[in-house]
């Protein structure tokens, strides 16, 4: 890992206008670079104010959408128009609003039946975006936005279950959430979360601020708990909190 970077805001929403602020200069470094941005969010209140931000401030006036393709760390088995649906959170707040290509957007399909099938369908689907990847290799994201759980839980991995063991798939199936919404799940690997090239977490509130302060001060330590903990990327990582 390159390093973990703490930055801390006086509120969340001037927190989450950075981030916005930030996912776009990776946008444009990555395309830059490589000739397209290739972008995992994901769902939860923390991350709200960015995908507004992308979708009507600075941020997004001018976005390269048409060289952008959007993933997700995680779906709950719903209907993908479903209220719990993370996908329908980030359509709402952001696709619906801003002229990104339809077959740029890669949502895990929550209506899969039968629905383990689904982590197997959204691994073919990142292979076929990243077919130069070789055997036992995982995909390099250019960016993953992410959220944190209260109990600790990084997309739809859960303190103290299997999958957060999985080494080679990219995506797995999780039958039996370990936090409200009690709804199966699909989810992106650690391995795949790892091998991006910069992971932002947003992460705010009283509940969470111990939490916060065990895995940004002792990492490895909480890694022992908490799922978040476990995310060491082979780029940046970056806390933003609220102080």
């Amino acid at each position: 890992m390159s390093g973990m970077i703490v930055r801390r805001f006086p509120t969340p929403e001037e927190a989450q206008a950075r981030a916005a602020q930030y996912l776009r200069e990776c946008a444009d470094e990555s395309i830059a670079a490589r000739g397209r941005f290739m972008c995992i969010l994901t769902g939860g209140s923390s991350v709200n104010n960015v995908y507004e931000t992308l979708a009507s401030g600075d941020p997004g006036k001018n976005f390269p959408w048409e060289k952008t393709h959007i993933f997700f760390s995680d779906e709950r088995m719903v209907t993908p128009s479903d209220t719990l649906s993370n996908h329908a959170l980030v359509r709402e707040r952001l696709l619906n609003r801003v002229p990104l290509p339809q077959s740029h957007i890669h949502i895990i399909r929550g209506d899969t039946i039968p629905p383990e099938n689904a982590a197997q369908t959204y691994e073919n689907e990142m292979r076929t975006a990243f077919p130069d990847v070789a055997p036992g290799k995982f995909p390099c994201f250019d960016f993953c936005l992410l959220g944190m759980g209260p109990d600790g839980h990084v997309a739809s991995l859960f303190p103290g279950q299997s999958s957060l063991d999985e080494t080679s798939a990219w995506a797995v199936y999780v039958p039996v959430a370990g936090h409200t919404p009690l709804v199966a799940r699909t989810s992106l690997t650690l391995p795949v979360l790892n091998a991006s090239r910069t992971v932002l977490f947003l992460a705010f509130g009283e509940a969470k601020k111990t939490l916060i302060e065990r895995i940004t001060t002792n990492p490895h330590e909480a890694a022992q708990d908490y799922p978040a903990a476990r995310i060491s990327p082979a780029g940046t990582l970056y806390w933003f909190v609220n102080t």
